[in-house]
């Protein structure tokens, strides 16, 4: 038995970014800071979360640099090479995001609870 699933909760460093790809897909990404401890100090760590299709549309919309959310996916794990050098990429593919507090207003009013409960409202 196989399992991949991780729950994330972090800070947006940046505004999140969508494409939509050449059959129609919107893909957006952005990045989630959180802190941990090593070795007695405290270090950021950096998640690149990708968000597919509705959700995607949804992460664009209401999330901002600064906000607060917790992502629930899987881990996906690529290898490529460039210029001779072998590489990884980790991202998460997230399928479903809790909005838990926005910087610009230190609350949760008016913003959704999660991307999943939006889609199902507006769908």
């Amino acid at each position: 038995m196989n399992f991949n699933h991780t729950v994330i909760i972090g800070r947006l460093g940046k505004e999140p970014e969508m494409i939509t790809t050449a059959n129609g897909t919107d893909i957006t990404t952005f990045n989630l800071a959180n802190n941990v401890y090593v070795g007695g100090k405290e270090e950021t760590q950096w998640h690149t979360i990708k968000a597919f299709g509705r959700q995607a549309q949804i992460c664009q919309k209401y999330l901002k640099k600064g906000d607060l959310c917790c992502v629930e996916g899987h881990i996906d794990i690529r290898t490529y090479e460039r210029d001779g050098i072998s590489h990884k990429s980790i991202t998460i593919i997230a399928e479903r995001v809790v909005f838990l507090q926005s910087k610009r207003t230190q609350t949760t009013e008016n913003m959704p609870q999660t991307s999943t409960d939006i889609s199902e409202a507006e769908g």
